[in-house]
Parts: structure tokens; C-alpha cells; sequence
């Protein structure tokens, strides 16, 4: 089976063993950024703990000397430097992900632990040495920094030690090819494993930010199945499930709270000559405009719908028969004033408004639109253009010149 590739944002680089996306790579150190600084942090709090009692053993044997001072002031140093990079992690935990604070640290032990060759007993001398290849190993396997850094100080830490080792004990050519190999394994074995846990490391932030995105796919898929589900494909507005299910809400709200809730019915006036005249695509715009001119005139908590064809429906909750017809006088002076351009040619729009209220009686919506039908159909007899609201308070309706509020 052909292994599948990695996403150019997530190949990389075999050198570094960092993602070759410059971006990639910012966002791996951020989100490790914390994680590593509190583990370096434990680290450090351990290394200081094993330096100071190392001190005991410098005394049992050099004795309390020069070399034993020499000892304890390096360490003095190292433990001092420990507690800066503590400091630094908490100010900065950034740079636990890019070697900025152990990466000097590191080097000033390599640098400074190859001394205690001069100044201990030669019997030791090996002992130093053991100890020198366990600190490889565990600078690349439990310090976390970037890769070439950690092969870098490696290397430096093998050639330091070797150097010493010659320099104090002038060991023959089959001796020192022995120690260059015994330097030479914690190396490689070391920087083999560090290797395999960058890798590693980077391949599980790759799975997570693919997983985090599908995650984010699926619940914009969810998210537009949802809309679809509930509006209308046309307009943008709600269907009639939606619609019905947010009314009942409304009514229940209206019920126990005793505030009124009104419920329009809008149809647009000659749609049919619109279709004609203008063609089908022009009547499609018209219901989009129709649509976005609710949406940006009434109140967030309005619902509008559409019922099919020509014609919406509105519900205005906390809202009298009297205030909607207010309300909707002014989103029909709006719709009037309004200028459609379609194909080259432009036109405007008249809609005709009726309006009802919830009464004690109203079970569903379909009571409602029973009545809001009844007032649609005297504002269209009436001239049209025109809101026209059914008098629930009197159980009957009247209404005034056309192309002004009726009631």
C-alpha cells in the first residue's frame, strides 16, 4: 500500500525535523509553548536538587580543598543559571518550545562539566566520563528543544569530553578509538530517539489540527443542513416547519405573559404582471428583496416566513394589532420607495399587509392566518398598497382610503 502524503503545510523537513511551513512550525511551538515549559520547569527543579547534593559527594572525595571550592562554585553557577531559566519559562513559556532558555543553560554545563577531569583524582577519571555519556542521553531524551540544537550540543559535549580525556590521560590509539565510541553510541542512540519523538510529536499535532478542521467542516456542514432544513432556499427566510415552531414558542411567551402578538400576511401586488413583464428571474429578485427589506427593517425577534408564492407571513411578538399596523406601514412606505434593477430594466414594488392579533379562542397559527387572509383579501379589494388590520377587538373589519393604514 503507497503511504498517503502529508498536506504541504505538514511535510517535514527530514534535517530540522520541523514542519518546512514556517507557519506550521509557529503554530506546533504555540501549542506546545506551555506544556513544555511546566515539564522543563520539573526538569530544571530536579537538576537543581541533583547539583546541590552532588556537592556532598565533590567533599567525600577531594575533601574540603581547592578543588572541592572550584567544584562547589561551578555548581554554585550552574544552580544560579537553573533559577534564571526557571524564571524566564514562567515570563515566557515560548521559549521552552524554541530553545531559547535551555538551549544557553545546556551549553554552559557542556562547557563547564569537562573541568572536573582536571580537578578530580585520576581514579575517577572514568566515573566522570560514565556520568559525561548518561548526561547525553538525557539532554536529548528528557530536555525538550529544538532537534539540531539538542544533536548540536551533543556532539560539542562528545568532543569536549574526549579532548579532556586525552588531554589528562594520553590515552594510546586503541584506547581512544574505544572512548570514540563509547561517546559515539549515547549520541547516536540519543539523538536516534529524539529524532523518532519530534516526529512523533509533529505527526500528533498533524492528526490533531486535521481533526480539529474536519471537526469544524462537519459542524458547518451541520450548520447549513440545519439552515436548509429551515429556510427558505429563495429568500433566506423560514419555511413553514420553522415558522410554526417559532409561533408556538411565541404563543406560549404571549400566554403566560399576557402581551399581545400580532401576525401579517404580505403579498406582493401584481406579481404576476412582474413575472410577465420582467421575466422569472426579475420575480425572484423581487421575493429577495421583499426578504432582505423584513430582515433589515424589523426587529430580530420578528419572524418572518415565507408562506409560498408571492406572500410572507410576520409575527411580531409583544406587539398589538394597532402597532403592527404601524410598524408595517413603514416597511411597506420602504418597499414602495425601493427601485429594482433587473436585466436593464428597473421597476418597483407594492405590497398589500393584513394583520391580526392572538385572541383566547387561537389554538394555532392556521386561526390566525384565517383572519390575517381575510384582512390581506379587503386591502386588495380596497385598491392594494395598503396595510389593512383585522379589528379583533370589535370581531370585525373596516378600513380607510387605500395606501394608508386601515383598521
Amino acid at each position: 500500500m503507497i503511504e498517503q502524503q502529508p498536506p504541504p503545510e505538514y511535510k517535514i523537513n527530514p534535517w530540522k525535523v520541523e514542519f518546512a511551513s514556517a507557519e506550521t512550525e509557529t503554530r506546533y511551538r504555540g501549542h506546545t509553548a506551555n506544556t513544555s515549559a511546566r515539564y522543563l520547569i520539573r526538569v530544571l527543579y530536579g537538576w537543581i536538587l541533583l547539583v546541590a547534593t552532588f556537592s556532598y559527594v565533590d567533599y567525600f572525595y577531594n575533601g574540603f580543598g581547592r578543588a572541592f571550592l572550584l567544584s562547589v562554585a561551578g555548581r554554585a553557577l550552574v544552580i544560579v543559571i537553573m533559577v534564571l531559566s526557571i524564571y524566564a519559562l514562567n515570563k515566557r513559556p515560548s521559549w521552552a518550545a524554541n530553545g531559547a532558555a535551555i538551549t544557553p543553560l545546556l551549553l554552559f554545563c557542556v562547557m563547564l562539566y569537562p573541568g572536573l577531569y582536571f580537578i578530580t583524582p585520576d581514579e575517577w577519571t572514568a566515573w566522570i566520563a560514565a556520568i559525561a555519556m548518561i548526561l547525553i542521553v538525557i539532554q536529548y531524551v528528557q530536555v525538550p528543544n529544538r532537534f539540531l540544537y539538542s544533536l548540536a550540543i551533543g556532539l560539542l559535549s562528545a568532543v569536549l569530553n574526549l579532548a579532556c580525556l586525552y588531554a589528562v590521560s594520553r590515552p594510546g590509539l586503541t584506547h581512544m578509538l574505544s572512548l570514540l565510541l563509547a561517546f559515539g553510541l549515547p549520541v547516536y542512540a540519543g539523538s536516534t530517539i529524539s529524532y523518532r519523538l519530534h516526529m512523533l510529536h509533529r505527526r500528533e499535532f498533524e492528526a490533531l489540527e486535521r481533526a480539529q478542521k474536519e471537526n469544524e467542516r462537519r459542524k458547518q456542514l451541520e450548520a447549513t443542513l440545519k439552515r436548509q432544513a429551515e429556510t427558505d432556499p429563495l429568500t433566506g427566510l423560514y419555511n413553514r416547519r420553522r415558522y410554526e415552531e417559532l409561533f408556538e414558542q411565541a404563543m406560549a411567551v404571549a400566554r403566560a405573559t399576557g402581551q399581545p402578538l400580532a401576525v401579517c400576511i404580505i403579498d406582493l401586488d401584481h406579481f404576476k404582471y412582474i413575472n410577465d413583464t420582467y421575466g422569472h428571474a426579475a420575480g425572484d429578485l423581487a421575493l429577495s428583496h421583499i426578504a432582505t427589506v423584513c430582515r433589515r427593517e424589523l426587529r430580530e425577534s420578528d419572524i418572518v416566513g415565507r408562506l409560498g408564492g408571492e406572500e410572507f407571513l410576520v409575527v411580531l411578538p409583544a406587539t398589538s394589532a394597532e402597532d403592527a399596523a404601524t410598524v408595517l406601514n413603514r416597511l411597506r412606505t420602504k418597499i414602495e420607495a425601493d427601485i429594482i434593477e433587473a436585466a436593464e430594466q428597473s421597476f418597483q414594488l407594492t405590497a398589500t399587509f393584513g394583520v391580526t392579533e392572538l385572541q383566547p379562542g387561537d389554538k394555532a397559527l392556521s386561526d390566525l392566518l384565517v383572519r390575517a387572509d381575510k384582512a390581506l383579501y379587503r386591502g386588495k379589494h380596497r385598491g392594494r398598497n395598503q396595510v389593512f388590520a383585522y379589528d379583533t377587538r370589535g370581531g370585525k373589519e373596516t378600513t380607510t382610503e387605500a395606501r394608508k393604514t386601515t383598521t
